[in-house]
């Protein structure tokens, strides 16, 4: 009888092919989840901290230390919120591409700071709540004042007018010869604003005493378009007053009346002086631009107050050093300088204030009683005054020899009051120009003026503002490392897709290698 068959029982485990092969499953497995983990962990961080570098020659994509600095100290929830998928938004051009990365940026520096994309589309409801939306509005909403700021395309892409030339021109301009079939001799400059944009709606809506700007309308006012882009730019809320039929907030700081075409009525008058006194507390400022060749006899009564005159003539430069010839659509431009000492600090000394068709702005006496009155912005010498009756004759020479000297086209008068205890000073002002193109948008744009400046200062100056935005727009003319879409989907597939299947694959064929060696 035959010895049963012993049945050998073989340890799979023990199998030194298996051992090699599954040690090789084992390491591609832990190779390929350490990659799938970098990913994750890298993704998460690009996110986070947007981590990436700018390799644009002017930096547009971004964010200058002062901001940086800002959002460090930030003690307020803030929230960005895009109307449009993400996808959408950086799809419609550069431009937005490039404010997406600014907006990434303001969230990698501030943990207080979160970013939202709604499509609006998708989301009509959402509206409800604000005004004016579009799928390329932004919102900045504050969590503490529960105010909320709509930033528009044309907020964060700014847009430069230029003659052939080279000249900066207004965009009235700009839109005049485009009117008349000469488009071709003008071109636009795009520049990035997106930074300056949002941190100006950052100061706005998390200020907690920010400071309020009439615009009176009701009597045929013209808008200031590039003074109130600049206050608003600033972190100062403007709202309209309509001095026709409405009180005037006691909240506001400010009242601007900007070249009416008819004489205020004296309902209209009784309101300014009731606001500027403020029940005896002042605290309040009015700033009026007269109107060119405009008889209004009740405001003039009103400034005669005020120690101030608007008198019915012009100041005309006869000294050629400080007059600029700009060519035939308008005369020459003069020159000013600034007056006021607080007011004209930081200003460029190489730069200068233009203007022209200015008033006299007369002053009546230095002090009345608790009314104090200051030279803003004067003529160099060899300034002339025309009255409108001089200019209205056509046998008038206006390069005849005539008294010269140095005259006002800006003045201040201020209204003081003091506490019983004297150490409390409380003060209303009336602040006058002579005329709208002192604040003309051309030249509160120019580049190389000091208009802009010299108006911000002073607003900043009387409202006690220490924070003052003079952030550069980054021209997108400027040649700089870019990728379009095209080549962005090029590179994402190779990170994203081919480089793990290379990777992949070159684990199995190692493993396949090794298992059937």
């Amino acid at each position: 009888m035959k010895k049963p068959t012993s049945i050998k029982i073989i340890n799979p485990f023990k199998n030194k092919k298996f051992k090699h092969g599954g040690l090789s499953i084992l390491l591609t497995v832990i190779f390929i989840a350490g990659i799938v983990m970098i990913n994750i962990i890298a993704g998460m961080l690009l996110e986070r901290f947007n981590v990436k570098v700018d390799l644009t020659e002017n930096r547009l994509y971004t964010i200058e230390e002062a901001t940086t600095n800002y959002l460090n100290q930030l003690d307020d929830k803030v929230s960005i919120i895009v109307m449009s998928r993400e996808t959408e938004f950086t799809g419609r051009s550069m431009y937005n591409n490039q404010a997406n990365e600014i907006i990434k940026r303001f969230a990698a520096a501030s943990p207080n700071v979160t970013v939202r994309y709604i499509d609006l589309m998708s989301n009509p409801t959402f509206a409800n709540n604000y005004s004016n939306l579009t799928p390329a509005s932004i919102i900045v909403e504050s969590e503490n004042t529960g105010r909320h700021k709509i930033l528009t395309n044309e907020d964060y892409v700014a847009r430069s007018y230029f003659g052939m030339d080279g000249s900066q021109i207004s965009f009235d301009e700009y839109r005049m010869l485009m009117s008349y079939g000469m488009g071709h001799m003008t071109f636009v400059d795009y520049s990035a604003a997106t930074e300056s944009a949002l941190l100006s709606a950052f100061l706005s809506v998390t200020d907690i005493e920010p400071v309020y700007v009439g615009i009176c309308i009701g009597f045929g006012e013209s808008p200031l378009t590039s003074a109130y882009k600049l206050l608003d730019r600033n972190a100062y809320i403007l709202q309209t007053v309509d001095l026709m039929t409405e009180e005037i907030d006691p909240e506001l700081d400010f009242l601007i009346i900007n070249v009416p075409q008819t004489d205020y009525s004296d309902v209209a008058i009784q309101k300014i002086d009731k606001w500027l006194d403020n029940n005896g507390e002042f605290g309040k400022n009015l700033i009026y631009i007269a109107p060119y060749i405009l008889e209004t006899p009740k405001l003039d009564l009103f400034l005669q107050d005020w120690g101030i005159e608007v008198e019915q003539a012009l100041v005309w430069q006869n000294d050629n050093r400080y007059t600029s010839p700009v060519g035939s659509m308008r005369e020459t431009i003069t020159h000013y300088v600034a007056a006021h000492p607080e007011y004209s600090k930081g200003l460029n000394p190489s730069y200068r204030i233009y203007g022209e068709y200015l008033r006299h702005t007369k002053l009546l006496f230095e002090v009345n009683a608790n009314i104090l009155t200051t030279p803003l912005i004067i003529t160099y010498d060899g300034s002339s005054v025309l009255t409108f009756e001089e200019l209205g004759d056509e046998d008038f020479d206006i390069y005849a020899p005539r008294e010269e000297g140095i005259y006002n086209v800006a003045v201040e008068s201020t209204k003081t009051r003091y506490s019983a205890t004297g150490w409390d000073v409380f003060e209303s002002k009336v602040i006058v120009f002579g005329g709208e193109y002192l604040l003309r948008d051309d030249f509160m744009q120019m580049q190389n003026a000091n208009n802009a400046e010299f108006f911000l200062n002073m607003m900043n100056y009387i409202s006690g503002k220490d924070i003052d935005i003079k952030l550069t727009e980054k021209s997108f003319s400027i040649a700089s490392f870019a990728i379009n879409a095209e080549q962005s989907n090029v590179i994402g597939f190779i990170f994203a897709i081919a480089l793990p299947v290379v990777i992949i694959g070159a684990g199995v064929a190692i493993w396949l290698k090794r298992r059937y060696r």
